[in-house]
């Protein structure tokens, strides 16, 4: 097997606007830590993958088909052997259009998709040997956030490395689940945070200073141990960023311990399939679209402030939205997923551009038996699938989240109806 790696600076200057948060003030302040988009560039026999992976809250379809397209065109490579996927970090340029949580940056977004193909070129440009190695390690950091009846957590930290003859390693993927909203919505700083931190802290951390992709996993319900809420009011003093930097270096630790501990695939058997889901709607009309938002409304009926100002601003800018869409002639209530197979030797990575929370991957490994990882905000994010049971408990994820991603609350039952299209592809694909 051969790879190829590359890192690429898309830090943008100061003055942007952050995704993620209703509650920040905006645009951006200044620049606490870098954003850069890691490429990994394999090659076995015939087979090649390309893994694009940024220091962002994710992608639309539009700009990831784009990129692909591109890819195809300048490289030769097919869909099924490329994958984008995004950190999620909350202080980072708008690369997806949410209400009142960050403005959409196209002149960025034009940027990035320059930079990935820089990233792309430059991964492929010298490829040395190197064996592969599967591995897993724990981290305890992750929590519930909603602290309901159903609460899971998924310590599990994959890993698969990349060593060269000399025993220096050349590239590392890692998975681990959690939001990375340790720099929390007052912070106003440009920041990769916790993933960004344990990337850059455990490629110090291993020999030959590896490039290190710190993927997210099916991490929807999931939160830093003391980051709980979506809606934290703004402060004027400074956050700090003591905690970012402590739980990024534990999640370094554990990749480096899960490194150590990971063993030579003789055959890696590179393989992955590409497929579509669509992600099923509740079909609301016009007045139930109205029925909702003023249901929503109540729940900063009685209070004032910047928050509960913001919160029903997006209300309102959601259900006008809404109406003017549903009532569009070629208007269907779905959303298309992509969903990627990837398997590296005997493990498996499930690509999926959602929330998706956590209860999946342990979903999956009881169902097929074997070594598998979710990762989250891959080829587009789609916004939260959650299973039957949290519909039950309702919270954010469930009842709200939905209008700020400006589209309609997701089915009961879509959770289960992916992971049985999963289980079939992993099966059979």
């Amino acid at each position: 097997m051969k790879i190829g790696t590359s890192v690429i600076d898309i830090t943008p200057e100061p003055g942007v606007e952050l995704s993620g948060f209703l509650a920040r003030v905006q645009p951006s302040l200044g620049i606490h830590d870098r954003l850069a988009v890691r490429a990994l560039y394999l090659e076995d026999g015939g087979q090649r993958l390309l893994w694009l992976h940024a220091d962002l809250i994710g992608y639309t379809r539009e700009l990831v088909a784009e990129v692909k397209q591109t890819l195809a065109a300048r490289f030769g490579l097919r869909r099924d052997e490329v994958v984008l996927s995004a950190t999620h970090t909350h202080s980072g340029p708008a690369t997806i259009p949410l209400i009142n949580a960050g403005t959409y940056d196209t002149g960025y977004v034009d940027r990035l998709g320059r930079e990935m193909l820089k990233a792309a070129a430059e991964a492929q440009c010298s490829p040395e040997p190197a064996e592969m190695l599967v591995g897993e390690g724990r981290c305890a950091l992750a929590v519930d956030r909603r602290g309901k009846v159903s609460a899971h957590a998924d310590p599990r930290l994959g890993v698969v490395a990349w060593r060269r003859t000399d025993g220096s390693f050349a590239g590392v993927l890692a998975n681990y689940p959690i939001h990375h909203v340790a720099m929390r919505a007052d912070n106003r700083s440009i920041s990769a945070d916790m993933a960004g931190r344990a990337a850059a802290t455990a490629s110090t951390g291993l020999p030959g200073n590896p490039v290190v992709l710190v993927t997210n996993g099916a991490c929807g319900n999931l939160n830093p141990p003391s980051v709980t809420s979506e809606f934290i009011q703004p402060t004027a003093s400074l956050p700090t960023f003591a905690p970012m930097t402590r739980w990024g270096d534990q999640i370094a630790a554990a990749i480096v311990a899960a490194v150590s501990l990971t063993e030579v695939v003789p055959q890696p058997r590179l393989h992955s399939v590409l497929a579509e889901f669509d992600v099923r709607l509740q079909p609301f009309d016009a007045g139930q679209i109205r029925d909702h938002a003023a249901k929503l409304r109540l729940v900063y009926a009685q209070e004032t402030g910047y928050v509960a100002d913001r919160y029903r601003e997006s209300v309102d800018l959601w259900e006008r939205r809404m109406i003017a869409r549903v009532g569009q002639p070629d208007w269907c209530p779905r959303i298309p997923v992509d969903v990627q197979i990837l398997r590296f030797g005997e493990t498996t990575w499930v690509c999926l551009g959602a929330e998706v929370f956590s209860v999946m991957a342990d979903d999956l490994r009881s169902r097929l038996g074997r070594r598998l990882y979710v990762v989250g905000y891959a080829n587009g994010d789609a916004g939260y699938l959650a299973p039957s049971a949290a519909y039950d408990e309702g919270g954010y994820e469930i009842e709200s989240a939905f209008v700020f991603y400006g589209g309609l609350p997701v089915e009961r039952g879509e959770f289960e109806r992916l992971r049985d299209r999963v289980t079939d592809l992993v099966r059979h694909g």
